[in-house]
């Protein structure tokens, strides 16, 4: 079995790729994933090169921050909110049934918007091919159902699982283990 310690984030700030490189350096991490979308992207590739793990970055898809890349989720009323995106308006000011099922016009943004984030991931020449997701964002059933065929187009081979260990309620450590064995390791 191979332990994989992942760092989030990369490309979210110069301040977290500089942490990131520090952190490779001194062996603390094996992998990180960037997030394509953030001011900080075009440094976390430069310095992924310079540094020598350009081979460990996968994608850290995101939707719950920063610019959308495409005009389709910049209209979006559920995931952005004045230019950027958000998660308030998805955990906070709609039911809780939005974890479950999205109106059709957000599912087909977010599936425009994760293709636009994983085509410029492979543009910046990223051949891991690992997905996560900001805020484990891929892990709600509404949001993996916009998504996944985005996913299998672009071959990625690995998707982090739910998180499903820790001080979570029965229920959620339930939804977590079927949404592993039904959703994630179905790609």
């Amino acid at each position: 079995m191979r332990i994989i310690v992942n760092a989030d984030d990369f490309g979210k700030s110069s301040k977290v790729n500089r942490a990131i490189v520090e952190a490779f350096k001194k062996g603390l991490i094996s992998n990180t994933t960037i997030m394509v979308n953030m001011p900080g992207a075009d440094e976390a590739v430069q310095l992924a090169k310079e540094n020598g793990f350009f081979d460990k970055v996968g994608l850290h898809l995101n939707f719950f921050s920063g610019e959308p890349l495409t005009e389709e989720m910049k209209k979006d009323k559920i995931f952005v909110r004045r230019g950027l995106m958000t998660s308030d308006r998805f955990f906070h000011k709609c039911s809780k049934l939005r974890r479950f099922v999205l109106p059709k016009s957000t599912r087909r943004n977010l599936a425009i918007e994760a293709n636009a984030q994983m085509a410029k991931f492979y543009q910046y020449g990223f051949t891991q091919k690992h997905l996560d997701s900001h805020g484990h964002s891929h892990t709600f059933i509404s949001i993996w159902n916009s998504i996944k065929k985005v996913v299998k187009k672009f071959n990625f081979e690995s998707v982090r699982i739910g998180e499903n260990v820790g001080k979570k309620s029965i229920l959620d450590k339930l939804y977590k283990f079927i949404f592993n064995k039904i959703y994630i390791l179905t790609i």
